[in-house]
Order: structure tokens, then sequence, then C-alpha cells
């Protein structure tokens, strides 16, 4: 299969010998290798029934090792394959339900617990994490599937804080898969989306002709903006068209992190921290990883999604109508942002300090 993708990724009259279907068949092996293998051995504990698939799967963890290496592999490069090759929507989709399903296995929270071990199969969650956002940022008409799918898989993560925070930073600190998850894909929506192969050897062929057809020049003009003009005009409407650009992909960034927050945040409203449902730990844990995140060079959305949470915690507070959990839950977290970090220490190093709460 990696042999495939990597055909499929070459020139046209490599791809031209890979049948469409063979490429469908990637995301659909994949996924009765986790449903049938990968999943059960990560999610069987050494108790009550489970016991002996616990030992079986542990006397075979080399096996199983090898296994996840392998499946790892092959996710980075369906990741970078779907990044740079247009593909049909079943195939998407596949990739898409696959992936998510993925992220949101329930993995051990130590060695001690998982028979194919811990952090193994974490390297395999961060690769479903890479697909879905590779996915996320090439085609945009995915991107409400997709956060649905993980907004209403929210109650199958843990939400208490000795076992939330399973995603380590390079810092060594960790914070919520969530956190990580949202912050990624929101930064994926500010990336300008590659050009197709098509789109490319169209341009290329319209360079082709440059010298031969002013009728062509000026096409390529309109289509390539890197001009070797230094004319004033030139240059303002360079600078407009890249403008235009930047608010247009920060648009897009703006919007996914509003859907985020609202949908959390309304479900938060109606739960408590010791109700059966995880929203408001869910939001809690959320907000101080934002916190301590804010400044990261690594993650820069997090201070798009922390202004979002705090403006739909103000509207909270002030509205009349908001019920007194809904006014507790806004005024502790504002509380939290607002004693969490200092402008002045933020300007320096990355890393802010939040509450335990």
């Amino acid at each position: 299969m990696g042999t495939l993708l990597q055909t499929m990724s070459g020139r046209q009259s490599e791809r031209d010998l890979c049948p469409e279907d063979l490429l469908q068949a990637i995301p659909n092996v994949l996924t009765i290798l986790f449903d049938h293998c990968i999943i059960p051995s990560v999610e069987v504990r050494p108790v009550d029934e489970g016991k002996r698939f616990f030992e079986l799967v542990s006397r075979e963890k080399k096996i199983f090792g090898t296994l996840l290496h392998q499946a790892r592999k092959l996710m980075n490069l369906l990741a970078n394959f779907l990044s740079r090759i247009d593909v049909s929507e079943s195939v998407i989709t596949s990739t898409e339900f696959l992936a998510t399903k993925l992220i949101f296995v329930e993995n051990a929270h130590n060695d001690k617990d998982s028979a194919v071990g811990f952090q193994k199969f974490e390297l395999v969650r961060r690769a479903a994490m890479d697909v879905l956002a590779k996915v996320f940022s090439r085609y945009p008409a995915q991107r409400p599937f997709i956060l649905d799918e993980i907004l209403v898989s929210l109650e199958k993560l843990p939400s208490t804080r000795q076992n939330a925070r399973q995603f380590k930073l390079i810092d060594g600190k960790a914070i919520q898969l969530l956190t990580a998850l949202v912050i990624q894909l929101v930064q994926t929506t500010a990336l300008d989306i590659p050009h197709t192969r098509k789109s490319r050897a169209r341009r290329n062929h319209l360079a082709s002709n440059d010298a031969n057809e002013d009728e062509d020049e000026m096409d390529v003009k309109k289509e390539d903006e890197d001009s070797d003009s230094e004319d004033e005009d030139s240059l303002k409407l360079s600078l407009e068209r890249l403008t235009n650009r930047v608010n247009k992909l920060y648009d897009n960034a703006v919007r996914s992190a509003q859907y985020i927050i609202k949908f959390i945040v309304q479900r938060a409203m109606t739960s408590t921290k010791t109700g059966d449902q995880p929203y408001r730990n869910i939001l809690d844990l959320f907000t101080e990883d934002l916190i301590n995140i804010l400044g990261s060079t690594d993650w820069p959305a997090a201070e798009l999604l922390l202004r979002i949470l705090a403006s739909h915690m103000i509207g909270i507070a002030e509205l009349d109508k908001s019920s007194s959990t809904a006014k507790n839950m806004a005024l502790e977290l504002l509380g939290w942002m607002g004693s969490g970090f200092d402008p002045i220490e933020w300007s320096l190093p990355y890393h802010v300090g939040v509450p335990s709460g």
C-alpha cells in the first residue's frame, strides 16, 4: 500500500497505471486492521473478562508493536498523499471516519494497563490527527463534517485532570487531546490550499507561450502574482491581493474557532462539574490549556480561541436571561483568564501559569 501511495504521488503517467479502486482499498484495509485487531488490543485491560486476551496480546507485544509501527507509517504516507493529490469523495470520507475513530480510541494511561504499550498507540493517534488536519486543510467542504464528528464524540474523552491531558508537548508538559486537535484544525484553515497538479500544469503552459503571444502574457499576469515589474501601481495591486488573501484565510480560521467554541460552551452551560455530562470539566481543562500555551509559536491559534471564548463568557455574564449556573461558569472562566497571565510576562517567554482551579 505504501508503494501504491508513492506511485500515485508521482507523474501523471505513473498515476494512470493505478486504478482509483486500489486507492479506495487503502482506508478500507486499514479500517479492517484497526477494527478487528489493533483497537481491541489497545482497549483491553487486565481485569475481568479481558484478562486472558490481555495476557495473549502482552505475550505477542513485539508483533503488535511492529504492526502499530507499520500502520503509523502508512497513515503518515496517506496524510502526505492527501495533502498533494485530489482524490474522490469516497476515499476522503473513508479516511475521515478512520482518523476520527483512532483519535477517540480509549488508550491506557500507563504501560502497566496497556497490552501493546501506552506510547506506541499515542504515535498512531498523532498520525491520525495529522491525516485529519491535512484533509481539513485541503478540502474546505469537508470541514463542517469533520468538526461535527469530533464535537459529538467529546463524551468519549477523559474529563478528569488525572487522565485528560494525554497530549505531550515539546517542553514535556501535557494538554488535553481535544485542545491539541482543535488548535491544529483551526491553524490549518489559515493555510493557503496548495494548487492541484492540473492548475500548476495550466500555469506552466501559459508561461511557456508567454514570449509568443501578448494575450497569453496578460493571462499569466492575472494568475501569477510574482511580477517582476517594479511599477508602483503593480506593487500596490499585489499588496491588495495579498491583504485580501490573508483576510480570507483569517476569516476561515475565525469561523472554525467560533463554531467549536459555541458548541462546547452551549453544552457546558447546561452541565455541572459533578454531573454525568463531562462538558463543563472539558471546558475548564480547555480554558486552562489555552492559557498555558498562550504565546507559543507552535500554537498561534490559542490566542484566537481564547479571545472568542472570552467574548462568549462576557456575553453570558451580561445577559439577564442567563441562568445562575451559566453566569457562575462565565465569571469563573473570565477570572482564570484575567489572573492566569500577565501581559509583560507573556511578551517575554512562552509559558503562562494558570490557577489549578
